[in-house]
């Protein structure tokens, strides 16, 4: 059952699943036909209690400082505007029960303490000290930015529903899709219900939102807009930055084993990776892993702490190794010469540098569009497969370098500025409404 469920998964498209879903489950189409209706009756309600004469209120999220890259672009452009009044909420990354309690770690925001690095007002969503939320009703705000679909994941008082009575939700997705399961997450029902307009990725993914929002679930009202993809916004001014006279490998592994996706290659080439590295002088290996992964590997036991510890020991102390945990991954994109990846959302951006990727897996559960550019890059099932792909690379042989470079001039667009389309949207959203 769990093979069928998994190719089912896999390769039913997510429209065609909700539409099946829709047939079979009569109450999935009603409910969330309901939840656009009444998403829909908020925002009338809004726009009529519109007041002329003052700023535009713009609430930013920020979840964590590896997410951010999603709205950097946006929120410049915003901060940058006159007419916009802009906030920025910083979530800490620890567990919130259901009740809405903190569960840990609440006094360590990390997103605060990053955000605080480039924008001063900054609101820390937990108060420690009071052990209180921060109220974002009380700003009134006209729209609110978020890039992360997962409302279990935070406080009930940030999540979409609750969010959608006070203001219009704009939906900067964090992912780039590439399979069938990723756009199951990116754009799940019971958040999307809730958003007012979406910013997809590409035009396939467009289409498919509003099949789904526009078409199924008749939520006509909502804007679907492809301006772009944001985050290449940030590679326009991204500038090299290899190690002198070394070749850098940017090693890139998933968080979990588990799961019906590709599972991640830590534990069946860490040791491999370091040892390649150690013979072959020329070299220095980054590992970024992603920012779950140890948690993760300790709580399922398949690491101790001990073990992350000795991990983290070691990248510290050997000179070619280096452990990249900090907030922005780009100044070790800057410094790839080559990367080693697991599946993960950053792969595009990996892709788009126009360096070579060694992709650990099988690109033939992709989507149609991401398999046009993961022909590109080099596929390997066995530590065997990597490390022939990366003697090869090493000696210069990339065979599909051009081929890479066409396909990016082409399609993949910078400079577009979608930051600044994405506020443009917004301003004229909200002056439609005076």
């Amino acid at each position: 059952m769990d093979r069928v469920k998994q190719w089912i998964w896999r390769l039913i498209p997510y429209d065609l699943e909700v539409f099946l879903r829709c047939i079979f489950q009569p109450g999935f189409r009603k409910r969330h036909t309901a939840a656009a209706t009444r998403t829909y009756r908020h925002i009338t309600a809004m726009e009529r209690r519109i007041q002329t004469g003052r700023k535009i209120r713009v609430i930013f999220f920020c979840y964590s400082p590896s997410y951010w890259n999603a709205c950097r672009s946006t929120f410049e452009a915003a901060i940058a505007d006159p007419a916009l009044e802009v906030y920025l909420l910083a979530l800490s990354a620890s567990v919130v029960t259901e009740d809405g309690y903190a569960t840990s770690g609440f006094g360590d925001n990390l997103a605060y303490a990053f955000c605080r690095t480039f924008y001063q007002d900054v609101i820390n969503a937990y108060n420690e000290t009071s052990g209180q939320w921060f109220d974002l009703e009380s700003l009134a705000p006209d729209y609110v930015v978020l890039s992360r679909p997962y409302d279990g994941e935070v406080q009930p008082g940030y999540r979409s529903a609750v969010i959608a009575a006070y203001a219009k939700i704009c939906y900067i997705p964090y992912a780039y899709c590439k399979m069938n399961w990723d756009s199951r997450m990116v754009y799940g029902c019971d958040f999307m219900d809730n958003v007012y307009a979406v910013f997809t990725e590409n035009e396939m993914y467009r289409a498919m939102v509003e099949r789904i929002f526009c078409g199924i679930f008749r939520a006509g009202w909502k804007q679907v807009h492809c301006v772009g993809y944001p985050r290449l916004d940030l590679y326009q001014e991204m500038e090299n930055a290899p190690g002198i006279g070394q070749k850098t490998i940017l090693w890139l592994p998933r968080w979990t084993t588990r799961g019906i996706l590709e599972p991640s290659t830590f534990f069946r080439y860490k040791d491999a990776l370091i040892e390649f590295t150690r013979t072959h002088p020329g070299t220095r290996l980054i590992c970024r892993p992603h920012q779950l992964m140890f948690q993760n590997f300790i709580s399922t036991g398949e690491m101790k702490p001990a073990d992350v510890t000795a991990f983290r020991k070691l990248f510290t102390e050997t000179p070619n190794l280096r452990l990249d945990e900090s907030g922005d991954y780009r100044p070790a994109f800057a410094a790839a010469d080559i990367f080693v990846s697991d599946t993960t959302s950053l792969l595009i951006e990996a892709f788009a540098t126009g360096k070579p990727v060694i992709y650990c897996g099988s690109p033939g559960h992709f989507d149609r569009e991401a398999r046009k550019w993961a022909r590109l890059m080099y596929c390997a099932r066995s530590w065997r497969e990597v490390e022939g792909a990366l003697n090869r690379l090493l000696e210069g042989n990339d065979p599909e370098r051009s081929s890479r470079e066409e396909y990016i001039s082409a399609f993949i667009k910078f400079g577009e500025k979608v930051g600044r389309k994405i506020i443009d949207f917004i301003i004229l959203d909200f002056l439609k409404n005076k």
